[in-house]
């Protein structure tokens, strides 16, 4: 089974998630996912929450990101934004590597290409940033004032219905 090497750095909250910052990140960890999962992006949430749980209660609350060849922070929110994140980022490390492994050989008066390389799917690290989604309420917060919400757009469509039937009553009467 294939496995995914995860480094996941997290900004604090009252960091904005730009490349600008990322010294700012307050916790670093790491960890595996299996290239397997159907959902990658999903099954990355699930990790997320549970490696975070002091943190964050619901996957709305985080906003994921990774380094693109410019140095900006690309935000993903589906499977296939993830996946097209960690191919890119893998070429970015494999040429990365190469360029390197370039400049050995020829400091070591060796011809290009010579020196090996150790297998870049084990050695690969797919880089993450994770922000807390400041739009998001966290858990009994987002669904009490959901409700409140409710009740207050109800109240408000009575108000409003009462108010017309009280001005077409007027109207009536003014009209007759």
């Amino acid at each position: 089974m294939s496995k995914i090497h995860v480094k996941c750095y997290l900004f604090p909250d009252d960091v904005e998630p730009v490349a600008a910052e990322l010294d700012s990140v307050g916790e670093i960890r790491r960890f595996q996912l299996s290239a397997e999962h159907k959902d990658l992006y999903r099954a990355l949430l699930r990790m997320l929450l549970i490696i975070y749980r002091d943190y964050f209660t619901l996957a709305e609350e985080l906003r994921c990101f990774w380094l693109d060849e410019e140095d900006e922070l690309v935000g993903f929110s589906a499977d296939r934004e993830m996946r097209y994140g960690l191919e890119q980022s893998r070429k970015l490390s494999v040429e990365a590597e190469s360029d390197l492994l370039l400049v050995n050989n020829s400091l070591d008066g060796d011809s290009f290409g010579s020196g090996a390389s150790p297998d870049h799917n084990d050695t690969f690290i797919f880089r993450i940033y994770v922000a807390r989604n400041k739009q998001a309420k966290s858990g009994k917060r987002r669904d009490s004032s959901r409700s409140r919400s409710r009740k207050e757009a109800r109240k408000s469509a009575a108000v409003s219905s009462k108010a017309d039937a009280e001005k077409a009553a007027a109207t009536k009467v003014w009209f007759n």
